[in-house]
């Protein structure tokens, strides 16, 4: 009937509506575009929305590999003792995640890139949201400020593409636990 189609294009519209899993947040500014986060994590918006702060936590990633993954049939062919390694990898869980590279900079060279980096981002939000240029401007430059203050207590982090243009996260030990940190208006959310 006629209500039947009505209430089922309905559903449907209210099911691609709200369809998507995941927010994957891109740099917006680098020419590979690299992951960098995505709302699996407990995201946090500091600085009036400017920043996303992010906490990781220390992980290990480990690879068993056997011979199974080759095709082999241990029952068939006995076990091997020499077989293949296991490999690990530990590190910031966010970090592992999204395959950020560490990126060692001097303070002179982070001032230098920080503010062709915030010329980016100025420029972007006058074209999108130029309400939002005067909030960003004042945190952005409290937030910076901050860095430059305890640079040698931050880390720095880039894309897998390590692309100078995009953005650097930040990341910054709080006890045991470390923290990140993005420029809101430096990342592009995709959907999936």
């Amino acid at each position: 009937s006629a209500s039947d189609r009505s209430r089922n294009k309905i559903l449907w519209k209210q099911i691609l509506k709200h369809r998507h899993k995941m927010l994957i947040f891109k740099d917006k500014f680098g020419s590979a575009h690299d992951e960098l986060l995505t709302d699996t994590m407990k995201i946090e918006r500091i600085h009036e929305g400017v920043i996303i702060k992010v906490k990781g936590k220390m992980t290990t990633e480990k690879t068993t590999v056997d011979d199974s993954m080759f095709g082999g049939n241990a029952s068939a062919e006995g076990v091997d003792a020499e077989g293949c390694e296991d490999a690990g990898q530990s590190g910031i869980d966010v970090v592992l995640a999204h395959r950020l590279m560490a990126y060692d900079l001097k303070k002179k060279d982070y001032m230098t890139h920080i503010k062709e980096y915030i010329g980016k981002v100025k420029a972007a939000i006058e074209e999108e949201c130029p309400e939002k240029l005067e909030t960003f401007v004042k945190e952005s430059q409290k937030f910076v400020k901050g860095v430059i203050g305890e640079f040698k207590e931050w880390d720095f982090f880039c894309g897998e593409s390590m692309d100078p243009e995009g953005m650097l996260v930040l990341v910054k030990w709080e006890g045991t636990d470390p923290y990140l940190y993005y420029f809101a208006h430096g990342l592009d959310e995709e959907k999936v």
